[in-house]
């Protein structure tokens, strides 16, 4: 995903990311992680811009964005490459948000390492009230909308009365056209939760969420539609994550700006995105 070199604000930069072209084998991914910065740069030692030079990152600023670059090892290829990431630290939240096309496995051993040894930074857990939150949004704006797959977990030391076998550590991953209701049956019987769920919106895309704070975009028939209903799935989340930590209290509070559009309809989705 490559991005044109400019001073952008983060309106300007998301007009740009909804705008973009992007080839069929690029997936739109926002990596999203909590902070204790209100900055890059500042008196708190380490800094953010200190901490990810100190992890091996090239920085470069463009405007209220920064262009991250760090190199990894592709487990498929065999070799070392480099990731690139565009992120945005939010002032108010704290929250960092990195947009890029590259392999989940890429952000995990670069801003995701990052995130699992050092102070400072970490990821955007996405709880199972949470990811209830996502489902009834998603259903909410499009009826005809499935999860179409999903990967859950059980871990023992959380285990509640009813369960079958709750000492048990396991993991589930299902496919299928019933995937929600599979979800619910499972989570009652063997107290899973979710830890990744794919939805497919008909006519504009199929996306993906992992309870790290993760959002892809899989797959995009209508590719402007999709790529502002992954920014909007981001900010509902990330707000409803915020305020669950009580960082954020107001009803109406916007993460990513998506002034001007209407609410998602299968209906309006020509039109209104």
């Amino acid at each position: 995903m490559k991005i044109g070199f400019d001073a952008y604000t983060f309106e300007n930069f998301i007009e740009t990311i909804v705008s973009l072209d992007l080839e069929p084998y690029e997936r739109l991914k926002v990596a999203c992680f909590m902070t204790y910065f209100d900055q890059w740069k500042g008196d708190k030692i380490p800094n953010l811009e200190d901490l990810l030079l100190r992890r091996g990152f090239r920085i470069e600023e463009m405007g209220e964005i920064r262009r991250l670059s760090c190199n990894y090892f592709d487990t498929q290829r065999k070799e070392n490459k480099l990731a690139t990431l565009y992120a945005y630290l939010n002032p108010e939240t704290k929250l960092l948000l990195c947009f890029t096309d590259e392999k989940t496995d890429a952000i995990d051993q670069t801003i995701g390492n990052v995130a699992n040894i050092s102070p400072g930074i970490y990821y955007m857990f996405i709880s199972s009230r949470v990811f209830d939150d996502i489902k009834e949004r998603i259903v909410n704006v499009s009826p005809g909308a499935r999860c179409i797959y999903f990967t859950a977990k059980h871990i023992p030391q959380f285990a509640k009365r009813g369960e079958t076998r709750p000492d048990i550590l396991r993991t589930i991953t299902y496919h299928g056209e019933d995937a929600l209701q599979t979800l619910e049956e499972v989570r009652q019987y063997y107290g899973v939760s979710p830890r990744v769920m794919r939805y497919r919106i008909p006519s504009v895309g199929i996306y993906e969420i992992k309870n790290a704070g993760y959002f892809t975009l899989i797959n995009a028939e209508a590719p402007v539609p999709a790529k502002k209903f992954l920014l909007s799935l981001v900010d509902f989340a990330s707000v409803q994550v915020l305020r669950s930590r009580q960082i954020i209290e107001k009803s109406d509070f916007k993460l990513i700006p998506l002034i001007g559009l209407q609410t998602y309809t299968v209906e309006n989705r020509a039109e209104g995105f």
